[in-house]
């Protein structure tokens, strides 16, 4: 991507080699929008049944079938998922944060070394870094805030979600040293 860059000054000329590079290794830049995307309704869901309870309708069951009287939204006899949770808040946003921390690249160059006075880092790299700085660090205060003040079981899922997204990034990176090793 920096070669073509460095390569092609003009933007179109560079937007089309980028979609050469990523026709040519197969990828795709927006698959990552695809789980985003699958997961909001889970989310809008998780809220509106636990915000507005659930309600067990008997004319849809089988005869033989009680209907329960009372339904407990209460996860392992502890937090009541309907109801605001600031453990699961700050555990929602620790968990982004490590996650966060896990996905972003590794930068092995801290500190430029400048080879000439012409040379400076442009401000498409300076704004990257600054994108980057503020998803792993603003992105899990503000996701812990949201799954505070929404209802617990919305801060369960996400913090679920992000504990297997941490657990299958330490198995890739775990998979990954072995072979290059």
């Amino acid at each position: 991507m920096k070669k073509i860059k460095q390569d092609y000054p003009d933007k179109e000329e560079q937007a089309k080699k980028t979609f050469e590079l990523y026709k040519k290794y197969k990828t795709n830049p927006f698959s990552g929008c695809l789980v985003v995307l699958l997961q909001i309704p889970v989310i809008f869901a998780l809220y509106y049944v636990f915000y507005k309870g659930v309600v067990v309708d008997k004319s849809i069951i089988y005869p033989f079938i009680q209907a329960p009287e009372i339904l407990s939204t209460k996860f392992l006899g502890l937090i009541d998922l309907g109801q605001k949770s600031l453990f699961l808040g700050v555990l929602t946003g620790l968990s982004q944060f490590v996650q966060g921390y896990l996905s972003s690249p590794i930068n092995t160059k801290k500190v430029e070394v400048l080879k000439d006075k012409k040379d400076k880092v442009d401000f498409q790299e300076q704004l990257s870094d600054s994108m980057q700085m503020n998803i792993k660090y603003i992105l899990p205060i503000f996701i812990g805030f949201v799954a505070w003040k929404i209802s617990a079981a919305v801060a369960l899922y996400w913090t679920v979600s992000n504990v297997y997204t941490i657990l299958q990034e330490w198995y890739i990176r775990r998979k990954l040293s072995k072979n290059v090793i």
